[in-house]
């Protein structure tokens, strides 16, 4: 919307306009071609004449529509217009239905809708003309003059306020010719209120007409004498059926008068003038003695007539009538509130509120009426009415998300009705990963997770862990660990590390199960499943040799070399002298016996034992005390941990030991 200021200071402030306002109408054409509907033009006087023009028109073209079916309309505003007559001059308009034309000023005069050309064929509908503000002399609603002439013009269903002229059709230059000028000229259904005191407070003014309706008009005035005159009206002239009062009951000024033989001249009964209602109260002396006129609709659109006949006036008056206006409640609800209503015409239903039922709630209202509001208050009632509340379940918005490390699958935004379960959702973990639980409004581990009995919103998360894995080491025989040997390892990860400890005696050979390293300690990477491993050991060999000391004196049954484990013992071996050679002792790596039969046990080196013989004489030689000249010469070797003394207990006290260093 467009506001176009013409102002006699040249100031404006509006875009739409050049950036210095014209000063005066004539300038102000141009800019005003394109106005549309929509757009406002403001005449501001701004206490200083509009230039030097006297007489000053704005042309507003277009066509408009029929109030109240449209509230698209230009509107002019005349705001402190000091000079003298400023005119609207419209062109090319037929049905009208600008309801808003504001005039206020202190200028002498202004007359709307004046016309200085050829019209043929005006029609004035449903207009409101509000002079109350203004304080000029001249007040006119319809001023027609031509050089030519005009015809055919209707204005009806209007409301004129505070105004001294209805209307004047004049030709200013030309009286010679009755008749000629002015054709079919029609007056009718008009409301005139309050012309109030001023001079020459004229119903009308016609010169140089033919033909010429004037019927069903009300005039209510509070001042100075009515005035109405013809002059050179010729042809058909219909005056009657009009209320035609004054409050002061002056007498009319003129050469005509308004009335006819069905007018009256009483107090028409407005409904409420001040406060813009000009409607006619029930008792008006102005229902049903109207007669019937073209005005086929009145200036709020209502068809007449509504009684017996028309009424006088631009509001036909409209009976009261009562309407039935019934609530229902739909399944699971109530209602609270007055439920059967008898309203008036146009009035108002009291509230009814609509009361669902545990765990529903209101959705809207159907039938003659579909508002959500709630209560609801059903306003202007004009028919009969039944209106239904309805009512819906409750629903929750169920959601699902999935947190790190995994999917879902399955709808995860849902509306659940309360009470119902959801559909089922299935938490789907990444690769290596695995579905732990839900958490948020639901803790279950269950997988896929069915939300029953919903009774609020929820909101559910899926949760994953990356998948972990048991790695247990264990020791074989002969040893022991060090370390966690039971262990839970992220997928990928690495376990501590393990020590495999073998036993004295004992040697670590190996890891075996899932991981077959020699690696001691042990850290098994990459983790990517369960792990069993066992530490194993070898308990250590050792090389036992039993030999003779010198050959040819003796005999050894038995495996001479063996091999033996830790703390193990050796097969029996035996020692057998031979003839004239007499078994002495076993001897070396430690050992010493002199049983001839030798088993040696715990052991845990590695041993060359020998077997040592002595000649038979020499033995009763140092058994008899006697010297023989004989010795004994021990191996270095064997000679370890040996003491003579031990040949005591048998009796036996070696005369002479030789030990070679």
């Amino acid at each position: 919307m467009a506001t176009y200021y013409i102002d006699p200071n040249g100031n404006n402030t509006n875009a739409s306009a050049p950036a210095t306002a014209p000063r005066n109408l004539s300038e102000f054409k141009t800019l005003v071609s394109g106005v549309t509907d929509t757009d406002i033009i403001e005449i501001e006087g701004d206490n200083g004449p509009l230039d030097v023009e006297t007489t000053q028109y704005l042309t507003i073209k277009g066509t408009y529509r029929k109030n109240p079916s449209s509230t698209n309309r230009p509107l002019v505003r005349f705001v402190g217009i000091p000079g003298n007559n400023i005119e609207l001059k419209m062109t090319g308009i037929t049905n009208f239905s600008s309801t808003d034309f504001n005039v206020s000023g202190t200028g002498t005069g202004v007359f709307l809708f004046s016309v200085a050309n050829n019209i043929s064929g005006g029609v004035f509908d449903s207009l409101k003309f509000d002079f109350s503000d203004f304080t000029g002399i001249w007040k006119s609603a319809f001023k027609f003059e031509s050089a030519l002439f005009w015809h055919n013009i209707t204005i009806k269903n209007n409301i004129f306020i505070k105004q001294n002229f209805t209307c004047e059709f004049s030709v200013s230059h030309s009286y010679d010719q009755p008749g000629t000028q002015g054709t079919d000229l029609i007056f009718i259904n008009n409301t005139y209120y309050n012309f109030g005191t001023s001079n020459h407070p004229n119903i009308f003014m016609i010169e140089n007409a033919s033909n010429v309706e004037f019927q069903d008009n009300v005039y209510y005035c509070d001042g100075d004498p009515l005035g109405a005159s013809f002059d050179d009206v010729i042809g058909t002239v219909k005056i009657d059926y009009n209320d035609i009062y004054n409050v002061s009951g002056a007498a009319y000024l003129g050469n005509t008068s308004p009335t006819g033989a069905h007018s009256i001249t009483i107090d028409p009964l407005l409904t409420d003038p001040g406060a813009d209602d000009f409607s006619l109260q029930e008792s008006s002396p102005c229902r049903n003695t109207g007669t019937t006129t073209s005005a086929t609709l009145d200036y709020d659109g209502v068809s007449r007539p509504q009684g017996i006949a028309f009424d006088m006036g631009a509001l036909e008056y409209v009976e009261a009538v009562d309407h039935s206006v019934n609530f229902y409640a739909g399944a699971n609800g109530s209602l609270t509130g007055d439920t059967s209503q008898t309203v008036s015409d146009g009035g108002d239903a009291s509230a009814v509120t609509a009361v669902p039922d545990a765990n529903y709630n209101f959705t809207a209202w159907s039938g003659d009426n579909t508002s959500t509001d709630n209560p609801l208050t059903l306003t202007n009632v004009t028919s009969d009415m039944d209106t239904t509340a309805n009512f819906a379940i409750d629903t929750y918005a169920v959601n699902f998300s999935a947190g790190a490390n995994g999917s879902l699958t399955g709808d995860t935004t849902q509306t659940v009705d309360h009470g119902s379960n959801s559909t089922a959702v299935t938490a789907v973990p990444d690769a290596n990963y695995n579905f732990t639980a839900w958490s948020g409004d639901n803790t279950s581990t269950d997988n896929p997770l069915t939300l029953t009995n919903v009774a609020s919103d929820m909101d559910t998360t899926a949760n994953f862990a990356i998948d972990t894995y048991s790695v247990n080491f264990s020791a074989g025989a002969d040893g022991s660990l060090t370390g966690d040997t039971t262990q839970t390892v992220d997928h990928g990860s690495n376990s501590t590390a393990v020590t495999a400890v073998p036993d004295t005696g004992a040697t670590f050979t190996a890891w075996s199960g899932d991981n077959t390293s020699t690696d001691n300690p042990l850290i098994v990477t990459n983790v990517t499943a369960d792990m069993d491993m066992t530490a194993n050991y070898t308990l250590n060999t050792y090389t036992v040799d039993f030999s003779l000391y010198k050959k040819n004196q003796g005999d050894i049954v038995g495996e001479t070399s063996q091999t033996v484990a830790y703390g193990g013992s050796t097969t029996a071996v035996r020692a057998d002298p031979r003839d004239k050679y007499n078994f002495l002792l076993w001897a070396g790596g430690g050992v010493l016996s002199l049983n001839r039969t030798l088993t040696l046990t715990n052991v845990t080196s590695s041993k060359n034992v020998k077997a040592y013989f002595i000649k038979q004489f020499s033995v009763e030689k140092m058994l008899s005390g006697k010297r023989g000249g004989s010795s004994i010469t021990l191996d270095p070797a064997d000679g370890t941990n040996f003491s003579p003394a031990k040949f005591a207990t048998r009796g036996m006290t070696p005369m002479d030991w030789n030990f070679p260093s």
